[in-house]
């Protein structure tokens, strides 16, 4: 009954990113439209910005039959600094049923995000409520987040993230709970380690397997003479004799972009190397010299960019492909158009 809102904790998290980089009084030109190739088939992402970029509509277009079939709407609400107030999605399904999600994001006086509530429902009847609390240190960094299912307006505890950082900052971990049996219990966590320059030089995490908490995965970091990020070899202990280790070579253009990344399995413990696919990236000639790799990345070591975590222009990223060993590519392509009436929403 539930099936559409897997995965929309996650999303929150995304479409908050996307929100709080959303400063479109410092720009000139925004995202306009994504065109995407997959193994799912060719969809088309649009976006519509109106009343003076305060309401953003994205609509999501799959290819049916040489033609385009909407499958999603987005609609988000922002308030005069750009982050999200509301975010009402509709997913529209074979026999024409439409399953929606409706979200709303409260901010205290510093601007931080301190609840979030979504509530689902598709054509029969509401389906799911839940809600989201932050909590947050004297230096603004997030300290800890609790979800909740909100059920006959009772919230009852899901889960919760507790973090933990360092003096200068630096995140060293994150532990994840759930409630089960009346009481919080370990799930999983992640710990960071840092060079002597604030550089990160592993993620390690943790998995609860049965009553023991295992090591799950290693994510070190090798950088070059320069302090530029080199590569990254991803170890997933998925049981005591299925071992994944992957290593991900990295090249960037002079300034600073990364232009492609080669992707490889690692066998034999590391003595063989298969490739497995690359990943390369063009900008527009304007485009900034900022580097695309966000936190997002650290995340989940296959994806450099996701779509969805784009700034509205924030960088000027033209097209990333993927080639893979077998034959098979994706791509995806951005397109940006001008902000109307700069002199005036500059003034605002």
């Amino acid at each position: 009954m539930r099936v559409f809102l897997r995965g929309t904790m996650m999303l929150l998290c995304i479409y908050a990113i996307c929100a709080d980089a959303q400063k479109y009084q410092d720009y000139t030109e925004r995202l306009d439209s994504i065109v995407q190739m997959s193994v799912e088939g060719k969809r088309k992402t649009v976006f519509d910005y109106q009343m003076d970029s305060l309401y953003v509509t994205e609509k999501i277009y799959k290819a049916m039959h040489k033609d385009w079939q909407l499958c999603q709407i987005k609609v988000r609400h922002l308030n005069e600094i750009g982050k999200t107030t509301h975010l009402d999605i509709s997913t529209m399904l074979e026999g024409g049923e439409v399953e929606r999600v409706f979200v709303d994001f409260i901010y205290d006086a510093q601007g931080r995000n301190v609840e979030t509530t979504w509530m689902g429902k598709n054509n029969r009847q509401y389906e799911e409520k839940g809600k989201r609390e932050f909590f947050y240190d004297d230096h603004d960094n997030l300290i800890q987040y609790t979800t909740y299912d909100v059920y006959d307006s009772i919230p009852l505890p899901v889960s919760g993230t507790i973090f933990k950082y360092a003096i200068n900052g630096k995140m060293i971990s994150r532990i994840n709970n759930i409630w089960r049996n009346g009481s919080w219990e370990l799930s999983n966590s992640r710990e960071w380690t840092y060079d002597e320059k604030g550089r990160t030089q592993c993620m390690t995490e943790w998995m609860k397997r049965g009553k023991t908490l295992r090591l799950h995965g290693k994510l070190e970091y090798n950088y070059n003479s320069q302090g530029v990020l080199k590569d990254v070899t991803y170890r997933r202990e998925w049981s005591d004799s299925v071992r994944d280790v992957r290593k991900i070579l990295f090249l960037y253009d002079s300034k600073g972009n990364p232009v492609r990344e080669k992707h490889y399995t690692l066998r034999k413990d590391g003595r063989e190397k298969e490739f497995s696919h690359t990943i390369k990236y063009r900008y527009y000639k304007t485009a900034p010299g900022t580097s695309i790799m966000g936190d997002a990345y650290w995340e989940d070591p296959y994806v450099i960019c996701n779509s969805e975590a784009i700034p509205h222009g924030e960088y000027k990223l033209k097209e990333k492909d993927t080639i893979y060993s077998i034959g098979l590519q994706e791509w995806s392509k951005y397109y940006y158009s001008p902000i109307k009436d700069i002199e005036r929403l500059n003034q605002q």
